[in-house]
Parts: structure tokens; sequence; C-alpha cells
């Protein structure tokens, strides 16, 4: 029987999981438990394969079409053959780890929540189970201020730390020599899924009207009815490889998250990273930790379309001031925190 400091359960071999899971093998000895290998909503860039650390994977293929009941056999046999000190189960979402939980002790169990409390209805028969699954753990792992909401809302009476984040970023160098801007018009960006959830129809509405320039990246079932809705100054790019995204985020200014429900919001660490101001929605997960803390952009209402625009307006009437604060963001900081929270 293997033991380990820590074992990690988590949905998938993201490149963001895998790349914070690779430092954080650096420190201490780590198994994670892979619940799949694939999505069928993610491009085959979104997983890594460039893994340094000890792991297993319950189910090969996608996610979605596992079996669960194979899936808990699976599971249950990695957790009866491992020890380990501490024990960290992926929020809710996995049937089949809910049903492992009473076979850790709970002085080890560790929760990871990086579900925003925007996303979480605490006022139906679903938000009693989960709260009283919350309360089974000794830990509390959220990645920020909305998800430590969760923990407020359920009355949790553990130990509470804050990761600073979900993961960590392709870090990809501009290959033109460093990344500046232009004097002409600003350029603004989208990063992410063709999803309703991610609120595209509103942002295109608002630049049809503007005139701005806008481009969007990214692939998904409803691009073609969004492309027919756009006016010529919205430029649609498909799905550009995670490598290349650098040299997308060179070419533009401010990057704008519109989404009706986003956990947190990856895209804004890289926008960030980059150097771009962003405008993000306030149902974005991450608002609280990455954008007012820093002043690195604004935060705008998903009821009205006009407060979109209205804090377009804003941010490029103070541009420079956004601009130094995305440029100036902590990210080596943030990162070594992210990392460090796992070590208790």
């Amino acid at each position: 029987m293997n033991n380990y400091h820590s074992i990690f359960f988590t949905t998938l071999p993201s490149f963001y999981k895998v790349n914070l899971y690779n430092e954080l093998s650096k420190r201490i000895n780590i198994l994670v438990v892979f619940v799949g290998s694939t999505s069928k909503i993610r491009e085959k860039d979104f997983f890594s394969n460039d893994i340094n650390f000890d792991y297993k994977v319950a189910n090969v293929g996608n996610i979605e079409n596992r079996g669960k009941f194979f899936s808990f056999i699976r599971l249950l046999k990695i957790i009866l053959s491992h020890r380990a000190k501490y024990y960290y189960f992926p929020g809710w979402q996995i049937i089949e780890l809910n049903l492992l939980i009473p076979l850790v002790k709970k002085s080890k169990r560790c929760l990871v929540v990086e579900s925003s409390i925007h996303d979480v209805s605490t006022k139906n028969y679903l938000w009693k189970f989960k709260k009283i699954l919350i309360n089974r753990f000794e830990r509390g792992f959220p990645s920020g201020k909305l998800q430590s909401d969760i923990f407020t809302f359920a009355n949790f009476r553990g130990d509470i730390y804050f990761t600073h984040g979900v993961g960590l970023i392709n870090r990809q160098q501009y290959e033109g020599g460093g990344i500046g801007r232009s004097n002409e018009a600003l350029n603004y960006l989208y990063v992410g899924r063709l999803s309703h959830e991610k609120n595209i129809d509103m942002l295109i509405d608002v630049f049809n009207k503007n005139g701005k320039n806008l481009s969007i990246v990214g692939s998904g079932k409803i691009r073609e009815n969004l492309e027919n809705n756009a006016k010529s100054n919205i430029t649609f790019y498909g799905h550009v490889k995670n490598k290349d995204l650098v040299n997308v985020y060179a070419k533009h200014d401010i990057f704008i998250l519109p989404s009706l429900s986003e956990p947190w919001g990856l895209v804004v660490d890289e926008a960030l990273y980059y150097g771009l101001p962003v405008l993000v929605s306030e149902m974005v997960g991450c608002s609280d930790d990455m954008v007012t803390p820093y002043n690195a952009g604004l935060i705008f209402s998903i009821g009205l379309s006009s407060n979109l625009n209205d804090k377009i307006i804003e941010l490029e009437s103070d541009f420079e001031y956004y601009l130094g604060n995305a440029q100036s963001f902590p990210f080596k900081k943030r990162e070594n925190e992210q990392v460090e929270s796992y070590i208790i």
C-alpha cells in the first residue's frame, strides 16, 4: 500500500490542474486521481500529458459517458489501496466520489470548492444535501471570496484555506518581441466556449450598437447563430490552440467575459497575465479576487446591456490607468500562494 502526503481527486487532466500539481509535487508527495481522461465539450489541447506526479485515471474516455457504478468500483479500489495524510475531494458534482467520503476519517477530509455562490441555489432541497455534505469535512479550500461564501451559507465550522485560484495557466512568450498597444481604436477580445451561459448574445448586441472592434475566439454549437447576428466589426476566429493564444492576446487591448455563470474564469488569469485590462460580469467567480482588489478592470451587471456599454466607456476614459494595473498584476506571488495553500 502506497503512502502519500495528499491524494487529490479531480475531474480531468486539464492543463491548469496538471500545471498546479506538477508544482505541488516538487514540495510534497502526492497522488492525483482523475475521474475521466477527456470531455466531449473540450478541445484536445485543453488536456495535458506533461504529468510529473503519480496519478490514476478511473475512466478512460469522455467523463460524461462514464458508467457511474463501474466508476465507483474503480475509485473504491484506488482509495482502498493508497493512504494519505489528507484527501481532497472536488465539490459535489461527482456522485460516486460523494459515496466514498465516509471511507476517509473526517480529520483527513478536505473539500475543494471552485463554484461561485452565484452558481449555487441556497433555497432548494439540493442545498440541504450540499450543506450536509460540506459539513462532513474538516477543511475547506475555496478558490476565492465568492467560493468561500458557500461555506459561510453552509455554517461550516472547519478550517478555511483560500487557494487563490483553480490552477496555473500556461505561460507563453510573445514572439513579436513584447506585447504593445496601438494608438488606434481599442480592440476587444472574448476567449472561451460558445455556449448560452457565456452570454455572447448580449456581447454581440452591445458591439453591434457601439461599432467597436470585437474578436471572438472559441468554438461551440451556437457559433453559426452568433455569426448570423453579428455585424462586420465583430470577427470570429474559431478555436485557437492554447499555445497560440499569446499571439491573439498581443493584438488586443481589453478582455471581456460576460458570462451568466462562471465558477472562476481562468481566461481572466490569462488576460491579466498578458497585460489586458478586463471587463467581467458580476457572475464571474474570480471578480472579487482578480479584478476589484487590483483595479485591473471593471465589473458590469448582466441585467442591462447598457451597463456593459457604460463600463466600456468608463474603462476607455481611463485606459492607461487600468492598463498599468493589469500589467503590474502580481502573478508570481499569486501562483506561489496557490501552491502553498495545499501544504498543510
